[in-house]
């Protein structure tokens, strides 16, 4: 009975060493396809790693295309997170424009490492230099270079400082400015029409509000951009027009100078000493100027009292407050000291 039992106990046992004698050269043969499989990969990586470090020839298709010479990306040093934004759209556009430089991500990557300076070379230093097969993927992939530029060296918050500076945009020169600003801003931000519409009415000049609430204010936004700009446009045509109408006092003083009222005898012998004294601010007298005649003299560097381009105000002989009209007055010879 126990040799029996003995029997049916090897026999189970030999059973089961078999079973896992079998499971062991499954997993064995697997292990071997998996490390074959492997082998084949990296391989395969290998020759991608050497095909792109490889320089390629131009596409035959495009070949005969000439492509437009642009301007180069500025160096980029990373020290300004306004500097980035600068950078990449000096380097968006010659990619664009010149493709057929830049076959693969790769290409690309170079190329862009080829212009930093300073800490941004600091920084991409340890990355470059590593073996291709070890560099992180934003080494290989452009899109993914370009995120890690704006992680490290960009605004960490670029939609607050955008919406900060929105709100304090005015208008200081013309509409067209003003807008192209703002636009710049508002590309970051993700408010709609109506939002955006508001915020560029705020900025604009009060008398270009003032149109607006005459004529009627657009709600939708490149509508205000093109009715605010029509009409700053206007008003500066309409400047240039009044300043050509208004008749300037320089070009008659200059050929016709007012003539002293004072007789021969006592003024003969002053004028030849003192080609201008204080008679002739007595004898000179003019109405009150318009802004534009004041912001014309300012602008030509004329004497703002009598739009002459010889002398400054301070040393207008024909106002009775100028230097030479007071040094002239104290030297005049009195009465008692005549006789």
């Amino acid at each position: 009975m126990s040799s029996s039992n003995s029997r049916a106990q090897t026999s189970l046992l030999q059973e089961t060493l078999d079973a896992a004698l079998t499971r062991l050269e499954a997993l064995e043969d697997s292990q071997r396809q998996i490390n074959e499989e492997n082998q084949v990969l990296r391989a395969r990586l290998e020759e991608q790693a050497l095909a792109q470090a490889q320089p390629r020839g131009p596409d035959p298709a495009l070949a005969n295309t000439k492509e437009p010479k642009v301007a180069s990306p500025e160096f980029f040093h990373g020290r300004s997170k306004t500097k980035l934004a600068h950078f990449l759209l000096g380097l968006n556009i010659v990619l664009q424009t010149q493709s057929s430089r830049f076959p693969d991500d790769r290409s690309k990557i170079t190329f862009a490492i080829s212009f930093f300076r300073d800490e941004a070379m600091s920084w991409i230093e340890p990355f470059a230099n590593k073996d291709p097969l070890d560099q992180p993927d934003f080494m290989k992939i452009y899109r993914l270079f370009v995120n890690e530029l704006k992680t490290i060296f960009g605004d960490p918050d670029e939609v607050a400082t955008a919406e900060r500076q929105i709100r304090a945009l005015r208008q200081r020169g013309s509409a067209s400015s003003y807008f192209a600003d703002f636009r710049r801003f508002a590309a970051v931000l993700d408010w709609n029409d109506s939002a955006l519409a508001s915020q560029a009415y705020t900025g604009l000049k009060d008398k270009i509000k003032d149109e607006l609430a005459r004529i009627g204010r657009p709600t939708v936004l490149n509508e205000l951009i093109l009715t605010a700009t029509r009409i700053d446009t206007r008003f500066s045509e309409r400047d240039s027009e009044r300043e050509r109408e208004q008749p300037t006092l320089s070009s008659s003083t200059a050929s016709n100078p007012p003539r002293s009222s004072a007789t021969p005898v006592t003024t003969t012998i002053k004028v030849k000493q003192e080609p201008k004294d204080n008679s002739g601010a007595s004898s000179f007298r003019r109405g009150p100027l318009t802004d534009d005649e004041k912001a014309r003299r300012r602008r030509e560097g004329l004497c703002a009292y009598c739009a002459s381009p010889d002398h400054e105000v301070l040393n207008c002989p024909r106002s009775g407050n100028s230097n030479s009209s007071r040094q002239a007055q104290g030297n005049k010879p009195t009465a008692s000291s005549g006789n």
